[in-house]
């Protein structure tokens, strides 16, 4: 089938993806190269499931749910998969798109039609979502989240034209304006942190690299147009240990590769082993 799965993330050792379309959980242990797919179809078996996966630190995976009305909860230690309704809460389609794991085994999910910010407790299963109509209500907002330092969540912006920052602590929403920088829609599909804390956004319409220093809310946009302007360029983006930023191809048919350091990118050949378009969505260092 077509579809898949949708984003993936480490857990144990293992990658774990979030099915999208598929009725199984994809499990991929690097160390041996043997893939599973545990079904899940006995809890959930609609399309466009869940939008991205995170582990928590209870070493297990929660998928932000999309058009799901239930938030996947999958133990890869015993394949075991739930699906905690939300359905009294938020039963819109494309809920939310970016998830990001706090440290108090919160995960906090990225509104993209939602208009409110999901807040999952994978200890107790309990779900909540602030509200965040009176700052923002039109659809398709964002997709990407990325916890800071600070213990805040900052959101990439989709068609949103401004940057969101949720606070799970107090449940607080605000959104700094860009749009004197960049106003097109399809902005923006990912977040990293960086070292410096400044947090890095996977260009998809954009013909430029997002940076975005929640300290200050200064936002630069740094261009790409140079190299590349293909739309869907990338979907998602990973920090590596270097301090780098690598970015996910999906149109693109070369890696994107960001130093955040001195704003330098560069995009790797790839059409030698691959050239469709909607190559890979998500991506995580292994």
């Amino acid at each position: 089938m077509d579809g898949k799965f949708q984003a993936a993330t480490t857990s144990s050792g293992y990658i774990v993806f979030a099915p999208w379309n598929a009725d199984c959980v994809g499990v991929f242990d690097p160390i041996t190269t043997t893939f599973s797919c545990p079904s899940i179809a006995a809890a959930i078996t609609m399309d466009y499931k869940f939008a991205g996966a995170v582990a928590t630190s209870n070493g297990h995976v929660v998928f932000e749910p999309y058009n799901a009305d239930c938030v996947g909860v999958f133990n890869p230690a015993t394949n075991a998969f739930s699906c905690p309704s939300i359905a009294a809460v938020t039963t819109i389609g494309g809920k939310f798109a970016g998830a990001a794991a706090m440290n108090n085994s919160l995960v906090v999910f990225a509104p993209h039609q939602a208009d409110c910010v999901g807040v999952f407790n994978s200890a107790t299963n309990a779900f909540s979502c602030p509200v965040i109509s009176a700052v923002i209500t039109m659809g398709t907002k964002f997709a990407g989240a990325v916890a800071t330092s600070s213990g805040r969540v900052v959101f990439a912006p989709w068609d949103a034209d401004c940057v969101g920052v949720f606070d799970p602590a107090t449940n607080d929403f605000w959104c700094p304006d860009i749009s004197e920088v960049i106003a097109i829609g399809g902005k923006f599909a990912g977040a990293v942190a960086t070292g410096s804390g400044r947090v890095v956004f996977a260009p998809s319409y954009a013909n430029c690299v997002g940076v975005f220093d929640p300290a200050t809310n200064a936002f630069l946009c740094h261009s790409i147009a140079a190299i590349i302007t293909t739309a869907y360029k990338f979907a998602f983006a990973a920090l590596m240990s270097s301090g780098l930023v690598v970015f996910s191809p999906h149109n693109a048919d070369c890696v994107g590769i960001f130093n955040p350091a001195t704003n330098a990118f560069s995009c790797t050949d790839i059409s030698a082993v691959v050239t469709m378009d909607s190559k890979f969505t998500g991506q995580t260092s292994v």
